[in-house]
């Protein structure tokens, strides 16, 4: 009897691209639809900053035990049950330690910081979400490496629908207040939280044995040093938020928080690409196997871009439209920082993070991490006070384009190493480029000289995407969708 076909790369990458679309699109519409409904910037501020507090810390409190899971159990199946059990019992005490410092003065503190008192009430409503949201974060890398990719897609959908149904059905039908948004969201994660403990139970084996000390001290040991460089990183990414939320007005912090936004496709190829690989690769790097890595890399870094630099170039001359359409005129002043952030989307397909990761150096990506924020960190407080929000923006740029990217290529390739042109085909993302730059340049100058509706130059634009990402795969000899899937 022959074993069932294992599901290829590519479909794999779909499903999983399916649940991070799902996910994403609900933080958007959710976002779109509050700044539209709340009456003021203030209580739009208000949401996004009860927000911003957990997102800041969520990295550490995650102790890196997502990417910990694709590392651990793809070589340990039989353990897996025991495992996520460990990894659960140590999100469920990070939980708690958020809750506690919220309870215990923090959200007072936050709230002064922001310089908006209504984020003392919505802190302390709040302050147990992390208990219930942080378990649920195992679900997606679980499924992966257990080869369930459809169920991937189908819990995230599930909890996607339920988030927009918790978070904006009482805003709309009961109360425009951000209180209640985020009161919804509390009932979202604990809700979220006991639908994940099933897909646990009916999805790993049973148990063999309880949790260890060792086991422990080894996710622990693998997990933490990459959860402070992830934390690190997260701090990097959100320190022109707090920032902005710090130095400006909440309703300036509502206009900026609007346009540092990532639009969800963006997230959704990079991430999908990278939780397939890291599983795959992880073992691949313990075999030894770092050339065959690595052509896997290349075509997948190809694919990559081919996709999204198209996209970017599209959201960066029609920047203004995609504000309007997504928010309201009143957010028009979103598109300034939101075209800065675009800047960083040709980086983005390299992920190089990724095999530091794999091949266990979370040490030297700490590392990393730090260099790039504290350069980010002080860059972005001096640049804020004379050019206001865009100064946060271009703070973030500078530090990710002239020391991030230039040093996270040395580390990867001092500590695997493997040559610049073994892992970035920078000849064709560097002609893509161009070509989408300039092919939509031309489209808003055309579109320019007719008087359409912000939607119709979106529409008329971007129907033109994907016909130029296809032609970019082909012109690399690359077909998306083979007759057979496995690559």
């Amino acid at each position: 009897m022959t074993e069932p076909a294992k599901p290829s790369r590519l479909s794999k990458t779909i499903f999983v691209a399916i649940a991070r679309f799902v996910a994403a699109a609900s933080g958007l519409l959710i976002a779109v639809v509050l700044s539209k409904t709340l009456p003021t910037e203030l209580e739009y501020a208000t949401y996004r900053q009860t927000l911003l507090t957990f997102q800041f810390v969520a990295p550490l409190l995650g102790l890196g035990l997502t990417t910990a899971a694709l590392f651990f159990l793809p070589r340990e199946p039989r353990r897996a049950g025991t495992i996520v059990l460990e990894m659960v019992l140590l999100l469920f005490l990070a939980g708690g330690l958020f809750a506690a410092v919220m309870l215990l003065g923090g959200a007072q503190w936050v709230a002064y910081r922001f310089n908006n008192p209504n984020l003392e009430t919505t802190l302390t409503w709040f302050s147990c979400y992390a208990i219930f949201a942080l378990p649920v974060t195992l679900v997606g890398p679980v499924l992966v490496s257990r080869e369930e990719s459809l169920w991937v897609a189908g819990h995230s959908g599930a909890i996607g629908l339920l988030k927009i149904i918790c978070v904006v059905g009482p805003v709309l039908l009961i109360s425009k207040n951000s209180l209640l948004a985020v009161q919804g969201i509390m009932v979202w994660a604990i809700l979220a939280f006991l639908g994940s403990l099933f897909v646990f139970w009916l999805k790993l084996p049973k148990l063999t044995s309880g949790p260890s000390a060792e086991s422990l001290k080894r996710i622990c040991g693998y997990g933490i040093p990459l959860s402070i460089a992830t934390v690190i990183a997260t701090i990097n990414r959100n320190v022109d938020k707090i920032l902005v939320s710090d130095i400006l007005s909440p309703e300036e912090a509502a206009v900026f928080m609007n346009g540092a936004i990532e639009i969800p496709f963006i997230g959704i190829v990079v991430g999908s690409v990278t939780s397939i690989l890291a599983a795959e690769f992880s073992a691949k790097f313990e075999k030894g196997q770092v050339n065959e890595i690595m052509i896997v890399w290349q075509n997948a870094v190809k694919k990559t871009a081919a996709i999204l630099l198209p996209i970017g170039a599209f959201l960066y001359a029609f920047a203004e439209p995609t504000m309007i359409v997504l928010f309201d005129e009143r957010y028009i002043a979103s598109s300034e920082p939101f075209q800065i952030y675009l800047y960083l989307l040709p980086l983005r397909v390299f992920q190089g993070g990724l095999f530091l990761q794999m091949a266990g150096k979370t040490r030297l990506l700490l590392a990393f991490s730090i260099i790039v924020t504290i350069f980010n960190a002080v860059l972005t407080y001096l640049l804020v006070p004379p050019i206001g929000m865009n100064g946060a923006a271009y703070a973030t740029v500078l530090s990710v384009g002239l020391i991030g990217f230039p040093l996270g290529v040395g580390m990867t390739q001092y500590a695997l190493g493997i040559k610049i042109h073994e892992w970035i085909p920078y000849r064709v993302i560097f002609s893509f480029l161009l070509i989408s730059v300039g092919l939509f340049l031309f489209l808003k100058f055309v579109l320019g000289y007719f008087d359409l509706s912000p939607i119709w130059n979106l529409g008329l634009a971007g129907a033109a995407v994907p016909v130029l990402s296809w032609t970019m795969l082909r012109w690399c000899g690359i077909n998306l969708f083979p007759r057979k899937l496995r690559e």
